[in-house]
C-alpha cells in the first residue's frame, strides 16, 4: 500500500497593506473639495462627482475599519495612522457640513443668467456664467460668478421698476435723490446727465464700504426705472466695464 501524497504546501498569505484603501480613504474628500472648486468657478455643483467622492470615501473607511480593527496588535502604527485618518476627516466633515450645505443649497437658488433677459416691457443681457438672485425690490438682479475676482464681495447689476406710474422724470429722480441723500449705508459721489434704454435720464454714482454703485434712472410711461450696477471695492474696478456693458445693453 503507498504512503499518502503529502499535501502541497499552502501559498504563503501576502501581509495587508493599507494603501488600497487609503487612497480612496483621503482621494474621495480630494474628489469632493475639487467638486467644490467647480462650482465656485462654473457656478454649477457636479452631483456625480459629489456622490462618487462620498462613495470612496465610505468604501476606504470600511476597509480602514476592518484593517486596524484586525491589525492594531500586529501592526500598530499603520493601524493607528488610519484610525487618525478617519478621524480627521470625520471631524472636518461635521465641522463643516452645514457650511457645505449652506453653500451648495445657494447655488441652487441662483439659477444660471447668461445670455438675454426678457422682462416687462424691458430687456437687458448678462455674460455667460452669471446667476440670478433674487433680491427684494428687483425685477431682476444678477451677480458675477463667485469664482471670479473676490467671491466674498460680489460685482452685480439689476434693473428696479416703481409700483407706481405717475411719475415725471424731475419728481422720480427727486425721490432718488432724497432716499440716497437720508441714507446712512450710501453716499452720493456724482450726479450726472445719462442716457438709459435709449430715453433722457441722470447717473448717480454711489458709495459704501463695499461696493460703488451706478444708478441709471429714467421714467417711461410715468413709470420709474433704475438700471443699478454695483461693484465690488475688493476687486479695484477690474469688472466695472463688464457692469457697464451690462447697463448699457438695457433696452426698452
Amino acid at each position: 500500500m503507498s504512503e499518502p501524497t503529502p499535501e502541497a504546501a499552502a501559498p504563503e498569505k501576502q501581509p495587508e497593506h493599507p494603501l488600497g484603501f487609503l487612497v480612496a480613504l483621503i482621494g474621495g474628500p480630494l474628489l469632493f473639495v475639487f467638486t467644490l472648486w467647480l462650482a465656485s468657478v462654473t457656478g454649477r455643483f457636479f452631483y456625480v462627482l459629489a456622490i462618487a467622492g462620498a462613495l470612496a470615501f465610505v468604501v476606504g473607511a470600511v476597509q480602514g475599519l476592518v484593517f486596524a480593527g484586525k491589525s492594531l496588535v500586529t501592526r500598530p502604527v499603520p493601524s493607528l495612522a488610519v484610525l487618525a485618518v478617519l478621524g480627521g476627516v470625520g471631524f472636518l466633515t461635521v465641522r463643516n457640513a452645514e457650511a457645505v450645505r449652506g453653500y451648495v443649497s445657494k447655488l441652487g437658488e441662483d439659477p444660471e443668467l447668461g445670455g438675454r433677459y426678457e422682462g416687462d416691457g424691458f430687456s437687458i443681457e448678462y455674460p455667460q456664467g452669471w446667476r440670478q438672485r433674487d433680491i427684494d425690490g428687483f425685477e431682476v438682479a444678477g451677480i458675477r460668478p463667485s469664482g471670479t475676482g473676490n467671491s466674498k464681495c460680489l460685482d452685480n447689476a439689476g434693473v428696479m421698476r416703481s409700483r407706481k406710474d405717475d411719475y415725471t422724470l424731475d419728481a422720480y429722480l427727486q425721490l432718488q435723490r432724497d432716499v440716497f441723500g437720508k441714507s446712512e449705508y450710501w453716499v452720493v459721489l456724482e450726479d450726472k446727465p445719462a442716457t438709459v434704454g435709449g430715453l433722457p435720464g441722470r447717473e448717480l454714482v454711489v458709495r459704501n464700504d463695499t461696493h460703488v454703485g451706478h444708478m441709471y434712472i429714467t421714467v417711461k410711461d410715468q413709470r420709474g426705472y433704475i438700471v443699478s450696477t454695483q461693484s465690488c471695492l475688493a476687486n479695484n474696478g477690474e469688472y466695472e466695464e463688464q457692469l457697464l456693458t451690462v447697463a448699457q445693453s438695457f433696452r426698452f
